[in-house]
């Protein structure tokens, strides 16, 4: 169970006789998330007993000792202990913290996120088909794919180079106001923190125009951005969520080619329209022949 400092280490049926000594080992499991790599990790403890009563003391005051700090292992960094003994005295000849100037070395591998984006297409003037004005919706998806380390200050941003359409119709990406949502680890006053294994999503929008019904389709890819708890910058680039909407998989620009960063390619298929009109605007006079000039006008329109 976690310490918390408020049992002794060991129990209190010991006696220590003149001039002997008892070691306490134990092991203090940090927490890399609540951590400051740049911060080194100090702590004290302190030892306390009570001599055995006599005669003159049947009632004994109990003595204790914060520790001074083994400057053979550690680094004496001169702080003064705090704190006292509420049932005796202290003995506070050397009350140095025992301090770790090293306190833990960042891991080999820095946290992890991915970024899944979903394109969804919205009938807006319900003609029931692909029409100018029509609004595609898309949800990104961010997951702390980290077992160990939180992911901080995480944030979405599309690449403008991946965009097929007009990059100034598309909405800059926001943190979305149904779940999943991320939690403020940092206390930075923003849901866009990820514990391991947590998720958080972003929307944005892009309305289409003629060039995009003619092109057939929208590509588009984003990029996922967070830090670790050690200042790690973690980056991830969209794949495509095909079962979250309606896209599907365009190219694959993952680092290696491994199908985890695949443009969000959305098809637009309208139905096409074609109608025809002929009327017959004159007629002429009847000819010796027998025969008369008949004058048709035919209106097509795209439809």
């Amino acid at each position: 169970p976690a310490y918390d400092g408020s049992n002794a280490l060991i129990g209190a049926g010991g006696v220590l006789a003149v001039g002997d000594s008892v070691t306490v080992t134990f092991t203090v499991n940090l927490n890399p998330n609540a951590i400051d790599a740049i911060t080194p990790f100090e702590n004290s403890a302190q030892a306390g007993a009570t001599p055995p009563a006599t005669a003159a003391t049947p009632t004994p005051t109990a003595i204790a000792d914060n520790s001074a700090n083994d400057a053979t292992q550690n680094v004496n960094d001169g702080d003064a202990t705090t704190g006292d003994v509420a049932n005796g005295t202290v003995d506070a000849s050397d009350p140095n913290d025992t301090n770790i100037a090293t306190l833990v070395t960042p891991p080999v591998d820095a946290g992890e996120i991915a970024v899944l984006k979903a394109a969804s297409l919205a009938d807006t003037d319900t003609s029931g088909d692909v029409t100018v004005g029509d609004t595609i919706t898309y949800t990104y998806t961010v997951t702390n794919t980290d077992t160990v380390l939180n992911a901080l200050n995480v944030s979405v941003t599309e690449d403008a180079a991946s965009f097929s359409g007009d990059f100034a119709r598309l909405t800059t990406p926001v943190l979305s106001a149904v779940a999943p949502n991320g939690t403020d680890i940092d206390a930075g006053g923003d849901l866009n923190d990820l514990a391991p294994g947590a998720a958080l999503t972003f929307t944005a929008s892009y309305t289409l125009d003629q060039s995009d019904i003619d092109a057939g389709m929208v590509d588009n890819q984003a990029v996922a951005n967070a830090t670790d708890p050690f200042g790690n910058a973690l980056s991830d680039v969209s794949d495509n969520d095909a079962a979250g909407g309606d896209g599907v998989d365009g190219d694959d620009n993952s680092a290696d080619t491994d199908g985890s960063g695949n443009v969000t390619s959305l098809p637009l298929a309208p139905t096409p329209g074609l109608s025809v009109v002929k009327g017959a605007t004159s007629v002429g006079a009847l000819q010796a022949d027998g025969t008369f000039d008949v004058t048709y006008a035919l209106v097509t329109t795209n439809t």
